[in-house]
């Protein structure tokens, strides 16, 4: 029980890594697992990544999105929000701690209608989703 674990050639480094995955339910009732951590998987071999990706919940409520991400020992400053159409990147990088997250999120939004809170080491960002064109728009036929 208290063993080191064997790990693949490149997880035998004196890196921290960090991997799992969190499961949430959609508005629609199906499951969603997303992963977090710096372990690249997918390929022959796992991979270390500089960045860690933190673990992220994308909720919706009536107008709008909430997204809360945990990024542990960072201040304020040093995190960037980019946020087009129903993607929102959350970034951080610093000496000792490098964070990246690429969401696409369930509606198109507003990105000047963002509200973010960050306490504690979570980050909770509000967007309000983006109605569509009503009636759209006439083509002609050239």
């Amino acid at each position: 029980m208290f063993r080191e674990p064997t790990l693949p050639w490149p997880l035998r480094r004196t890196e921290p890594y960090v991997y799992g995955f969190s499961v949430s339910v959609r508005p629609d009732g199906r499951p969603v697992a997303r992963q977090f951590g710096n372990v690249e998987t997918g390929k022959k071999r796992p991979v270390i990544k500089r960045e860690r990706e933190p673990i992220v919940d994308v909720m919706t409520r009536d107008s709008e999105i909430v997204v809360i991400a945990e990024v542990p020992g960072v201040d304020k400053k040093d995190i960037k929000l980019n946020a087009a159409d129903d993607r929102l990147t959350i970034s951080v990088d610093t000496e000792r701690r490098k964070y990246l997250k690429d969401l696409t999120l369930p509606w198109k939004v507003d990105p000047d209608s963002a509200k973010t809170n960050y306490n504690n080491g979570v980050l909770e960002v509000r967007l309000k989703r983006r109605e569509p064109a009503e009636g759209g728009r006439e083509i002609k036929i050239e």
